[in-house]
């Protein structure tokens, strides 16, 4: 389910979904961004500050109910977040915001990673990496823990590519 106003599923995050004293719900971040403290559906104002307004936890069960993925990423258990990462005050980010986290991370070691490649390739390995590299596409599976994503990629003359296959 979604804010009417930005169109974003709602979550425990940043789109915590308000009830207005109308009845209509709107995420937090929709409401502190009103000009005016008014509902955008009736126009019925409201007293309260939106950080005030009672927080719609029944429409997050429902939604946790169904099977849809996390919209959360907990640092500390290193998966999709569960109702148990909220509760237990875990590090808890959107989902985008932990993606972009990692790959921060990622791109500053790379310098250093890739120095040493060259020298890192032995043997066999050397004509291993020249077929990866040379190949018109790849069929590649990524196992981690219960969760797998496979699919065929085709050699790009993109470095990045080039670097992923090595």
């Amino acid at each position: 389910m979604e804010c009417h106003i930005c169109d974003e599923e709602f979550n425990q995050v940043e789109r915590l979904p308000k009830n207005l004293p109308c009845a209509h719900t709107f995420c937090l971040r929709c409401l502190q961004r009103l000009d005016r403290r008014e509902c955008p559906t009736c126009r019925r104002v409201f007293e309260v500050s939106p950080d005030e307004l009672p927080s719609n936890f029944q429409l997050l069960e429902v939604m946790e109910r169904s099977d849809r993925p996390s919209r959360g990423w907990c640092s500390d258990c290193r998966a999709a977040a569960t109702p148990r990462c909220w509760g237990e005050d875990h590090d808890v980010l959107p989902e985008r915001r932990a993606l972009r986290r990692h790959l921060q991370g990622a791109l500053q070691q790379a310098p250093g990673q890739l120095e040493h490649l060259q020298d890192q390739c032995q043997g066999e390995q050397v004509v291993q990496a020249l077929t990866l590299l040379t190949a018109e596409s790849c069929s590649l599976t990524l196992k981690a823990g219960s969760q797998e994503l496979t699919g065929n990629v085709g050699n790009t003359e993109d470095p990045l590519t080039q670097l992923m296959w090595l």
